[in-house]
């Protein structure tokens, strides 16, 4: 049985975190150096004041990418969930296709950003990051429905 409010609440959020990646895809590559940089100041300053040792100057590129991953975490959790209750035909297939079409589209609208480009090797990123929420849904599915039929 379908839950209309679950599906409400899983599309809204999956809706919010698209709406994001977009937003943060069309800044131009100065706004979007300027933020990706100062959110990697913050967090380095509080990783080095627990690890003074970690150095590197790859970190801000190293950054960029988990925003990457981290982003499409949460789209491929979302859509899952969104697509499981919706129960219309394959939700793990479903939440692949979305996530890796709106990647493509997403580079591809970078390509119409002044100073941004599009790139394949994000969409590798974006895909990892999707695969996890995937994997993560999956597995608490998995879990859940054995603990169902051990009762």
């Amino acid at each position: 049985m379908r839950n209309k409010k679950k599906i409400i609440v899983y599309g809204i959020l999956m809706l919010l975190i698209m709406f994001f990646i977009y937003y943060m895809s069309a800044k131009d590559a100065t706004e979007s150096t300027t933020i990706s940089n100062g959110f990697a100041d913050t967090f380095i300053g509080k990783v080095l004041s627990v690890f003074p040792s970690i150095t590197g100057e790859g970190i801000f590129y190293d950054i960029r990418k988990y925003g990457h991953i981290s982003e499409y975490a949460l789209l491929g959790v979302f859509s899952t969930l969104f697509f499981l209750e919706l129960k219309i035909w394959l939700p793990y297939v479903e939440s692949i296709a979305l996530c890796f079409l709106y990647a493509c589209s997403d580079e591809f609208h970078q390509l119409f950003v002044p100073g941004r480009s599009g790139k394949f090797s994000d969409v590798g990123f974006d895909s990892i990051g999707y695969m996890i929420g995937i994997i993560i849904i999956y597995l608490f599915v998995r879990h859940k429905n054995s603990i169902i039929k051990s009762v």
